[in-house]
């Protein structure tokens, strides 16, 4: 049999050739499918309650943030990619039950004056999660970041603070919205229905790129 100059047989070149080919077209439409669903992401995702034009988030040299997420299974990615931009303290609020409860974690955040709350469906149904919220939102700068259906945003009726909703829960969504929190990406979308009083179609405020992502 015929060998190269490296010594392997010719006969292997043409299956090489099919593999490399191969893993490039493997690794072409892993992208294209990561393009897709970022563009998803951006075509799905609302900002609400911004009156007060708090996201993004400026004034970093006075800001003393924190981020709290409870069932949300992206946090680790989206408090790393918050932190890009500028220290900000990650708390596990489902650490704190029993004896060790939501008050505690008020008592806990006292010395931060802005917070970043990470919401999931299976949260909205903790009435103790949106007691949390509705009484920080007195004390200090509360954004809430709320990942899935729309129709969750029926529960948050009692909610003044911004509200960045998200319908996909996804890495790439947590990766968009902890950027648009801090204006690394604009938001430009309006809902698109009414969910309630407080949320209907047409709501949404646009934001921005103010910093790079």
């Amino acid at each position: 049999m015929r060998k190269s100059k490296w010594g392997l047989p010719l006969v292997l070149f043409p299956a090489l050739i099919c593999l490399q080919s191969a893993c490039a077209q493997t690794l072409h439409q892993q992208n294209l499918k990561l393009v897709s669903e970022q563009e998803k992401v951006q075509n799905t995702t609302v900002l609400l309650n911004n009156a007060p034009s708090l996201v993004p988030l400026e004034n970093l040299e006075k800001a003393k943030v924190a981020s709290v997420h409870f069932l949300y299974p992206y946090a680790a990615p989206f408090d790393s990619l918050l932190n890009k931009y500028t220290r900000v303290e990650a708390f596990n609020g489902s650490s704190y039950t029993g004896m060790q409860n939501l008050n505690n974690l008020t008592d806990d955040l006292k010395m931060y004056n802005t917070l970043v709350v990470e919401l999931t469906e299976a949260d909205m149904n903790d009435a103790r999660v949106l007691s949390f919220i509705t009484s920080n939102q007195q004390l200090k700068h509360v954004i809430v970041v709320l990942f899935g259906r729309g129709g969750n945003l029926a529960k948050l009726t009692g909610v003044s603070c911004p509200v960045l909703w998200s319908e996909n829960l996804s890495p790439v969504s947590a990766s968009f919205c902890a950027q648009a929190v801090f204006g690394g990406v604009p938001l430009t979308q309006k809902l698109k229905r009414t969910y309630s009083r407080a949320y209907t179609a047409g709501s949404g405020f646009v934001t921005f790129k103010t910093r790079l992502e």
